[in-house]
């Protein structure tokens, strides 16, 4: 016990003397101490200088003990302090991955379009011999549509993940890896429809997936991002689903705030 005590004194810097009177105390300590401070004392520091006297085994404080019982309670200060820190820095963390998460697919989309749209101008328009050669086997309906950008997202889709000729000749073009292969794809959520051609600006500089993204898909999105100057970033799954529990009590709150303390919308 007497090891605890002898740190709290040293990093509390205020000691004197075992024996000194009041009068000899640093001034945060006499302050501690006198009638003025009496109440704020008696509710906030009574405990930590109980504490103290504990650990330094007496019954009556003396001017050690009110040095410890300071450093106690600076001590517990500056970890509530540190823990506030880091709570806010966990909601920040568990926010940002839920809008990650929210925006994810969309982000995948706009990659897989930057894709699919430099392949039909590509396939469409190249005099290279390689892309001459392996598009004579295409339909000639859908080469029509590649001239124009109007060919489905799953139609392009279908063509490169069956035609193995057709994808590394295109590959080469790009100048991604021969061996770099298309993951499944959500039908829904990233092959739906066609090209978004009303689409002028610019698509993000990233890529988010979650964590829990196989390997295969990592490698192909981190893979073509990379060829169109664009960034894959994760984002926690756990951490998102926390996210969206924070941001919906908050809209939630604000809307009781709103409606004076009501948790159902006035009509």
């Amino acid at each position: 016990a007497m090891q605890v005590v002898g740190r709290y004194i040293l990093s509390a810097g205020r000691m004197r003397s075992l024996h000194a009177g009041l009068s000899g105390l640093h001034p945060r300590v006499r302050s501690f101490t006198t009638g003025a401070h009496a109440s704020s004392r008696n509710r906030a520091s009574k405990p930590y200088l109980k504490y103290a006297c504990e650990l330094l085994e007496i019954q009556a404080p003396t001017e050690q003990a009110f040095a410890v019982a300071m450093a106690l309670r600076d001590k517990d200060k500056d970890t509530e302090k540190q823990l506030k820190l880091q709570l806010q820095e966990r909601y920040h963390r568990c926010i940002v991955d839920y809008y990650k998460r929210l925006v994810a697919y969309i982000t995948q989309r706009y990659l897989v379009e930057d894709l699919f749209r430099n392949a039909m101008d590509i396939i469409a328009n190249s005099q290279d011999g390689e892309i001459h050669a392996v598009k004579k086997d295409l339909p000639r309906k859908d080469l029509q549509l590649m001239r124009k950008r109007q060919l489905s997202m799953s139609a392009m889709n279908r063509h490169l993940q069956t035609n193995n000729s057709l994808r590394l000749a295109v590959w080469k073009q790009i100048g991604l890896p021969e061996d770099l292969l298309i993951p499944p794809l959500s039908q829904e959520k990233i092959l739906y429809g066609f090209l978004s051609e009303h689409i002028h600006g610019p698509t993000g500089l990233f890529v988010f997936l979650s964590s829990r993204t196989a390997k295969e898909e990592i490698r192909f999105f981190r893979d073509v991002a990379s060829v169109f100057k664009k960034e894959v970033d994760f984002f926690e799954e756990v951490s998102a689903e926390e996210g969206e529990l924070i941001e919906t009590k908050s809209i939630l709150e604000k809307h009781k705030r709103k409606s004076g303390g009501d948790t159902e919308p006035k009509p």
